[in-house]
């Protein structure tokens, strides 16, 4: 085959090139020998004369698990050595972990395979454990529950080896992780977060740029919520709490959390209420607006106008 393409192309042994010449157009396709092998580089080779396709390049054969239409997933992406790229050739791929550890990117995927691009574009795969199981809350429930702790490329916020967030999370204080963000709540639903902690209410923790926002992650929990002058909230059976049809705020509570009155029992000290299910005794189920469920004892009404957290339902 007189072309200049074989001079500039590099072609790996593994690579079968069939060509068929039309004319003064010849065009050849790349495939490989090893049928559970998948082409790196282009597929389709054409030379007309001096002009030919592609100018330059390599094409060789790799294994499935590290390659997609993209091109080869270690040309942009950094594995770790106890990690499998888990591609299918094709689209997707899914790196794993040894000894059911969880890997910090969880699936990267081929979207424009013209352009060689990759979701995420680029990036560092490692393995890190699986969060711990959450300790089993102390308001009689005794399903305990694995939480994940991974968020995105920032990697597992509660690994001590993660340098992008400056953890003071105390141990009353467990995370929740979505793809998008990372939530704080109480280990134990009978307690609330401390007043200097109280925003974690609401606040979610992201990964932008692979710096976790924010960066100081300070977070404790107690019985009730604390004030300079002490604990506004008494303990259970305390005789200074007062059951209340209903909390004293301006915002009505049951309208507030889409929640019915006939299946609550709302209790009220201060500006802190308890809200449990009559059938069980114990903390109603509470729904964030991103749909995560959880068990949720303690409400707080801000300033006596609007109830935290600001958003969610409750149900039993």
């Amino acid at each position: 085959m007189n072309c200049k393409l074989f001079d500039n192309v590099d072609i790996a042994e593994s690579v079968s090139v069939q060509c068929e010449k039309k004319g003064k157009l010849l065009n050849c396709s790349a495939t490989c020998k090893d049928p559970n092998a998948a082409l790196s580089g282009a597929s389709t080779l054409k030379c007309k004369g001096k002009k030919f396709f592609p100018k330059a390049g390599a094409l060789s054969c790799l294994s499935k698990s590290r390659v997609t239409k993209c091109g080869p997933v270690d040309a942009k992406f950094s594995f770790a050595e106890n990690v499998d790229p888990n591609c299918d050739g094709v689209k997707t791929c899914k790196p794993s972990c040894p000894d059911g550890e969880v890997a910090s990117i969880s699936t990267i995927t081929c979207f424009k395979a013209k352009k060689k691009q990759h979701k995420p574009a680029k990036g560092t795969v490692t393995c890190s454990a699986p969060a711990e199981e959450a300790p089993r809350p102390l308001d009689g429930s005794t399903t305990p529950q694995s939480l994940n702790t991974v968020l995105g490329k920032c990697g597992n916020l509660m690994s001590p080896k993660n340098k992008r967030i400056v953890n003071r999370i105390d141990s009353s204080v467990q995370m929740s992780c979505t793809p998008k963000n990372c939530k704080l709540s109480c280990v134990n639903s009978l307690h609330s977060f401390d007043a200097d902690s109280a925003k974690w209410e609401t606040q979610p923790i992201i990964c932008r740029k692979k710096k976790v926002v924010p960066k100081v992650v300070e977070a404790s929990c107690s019985l009730g919520a604390k004030q300079a002058a002490g604990n506004l909230l008494a303990p259970l059976g305390e005789s200074s709490r007062t059951e209340l049809e209903g909390p004293t705020c301006k915002t009505d509570f049951f309208d507030m959390y889409n929640a019915k009155a006939e299946e609550l029992t709302v209790k009220c000290s201060g500006n802190i209420c308890q809200a449990k299910c009559k059938n069980t005794g114990l903390a109603a189920n509470f729904t964030w607006p991103d749909g995560s469920v959880v068990q949720k004892l303690v409400y707080k009404c801000d300033r006596g106008r609007s109830w935290k957290p600001s958003g969610g339902t409750i149900s039993c």
